[in-house]
Parts: C-alpha cells; sequence; structure tokens
C-alpha cells in the first residue's frame, strides 16, 4: 500500500483524512501492526484505486 500511497502523492496525514481516521491508525495499518476490518479495506480500495483482497489472495 505504501507503493501506491506514493505513487498518488498523498501523505499518510491526508490519506487518514480522507478515511476520516488518525494519522497513528494509518502508521499502525502500513507497520502491519493494525487488523483491517473489511470496511476499512473497501474504503481503502476506493481511496487507492487498488485491489486490496485480490494482491493479497495471490500472495
Amino acid at each position: 500500500m505504501m507503493k501506491r500511497i506514493e505513487e498518488l502523492g498523498i501523505s499518510q496525514k491526508e490519506l487518514a483524512e480522507i478515511l476520516g481516521c488518525s494519522p497513528q491508525y494509518i502508521s499502525r495499518l502500513l507497520k502491519g501492526t493494525e487488523n483491517l476490518t473489511l470496511e476499512t479495506i473497501s474504503k481503502l480500495e476506493d481511496c487507492l484505486q487498488m485491489d486490496i483482497i485480490h494482491k493479497a489472495l495471490k500472495l
């Protein structure tokens, strides 16, 4: 996800504002220390214009 955030040219703070959460929560998501809810995954997919679940299943 970090690569996509960089490609879109948005900061973690901007992403947090778009998603309606704290920058600290975004930081924990990107570090992998926070569990994602389906709602959060859906919001991230919309915001980042990517298919997170599909990519995860290919790993």
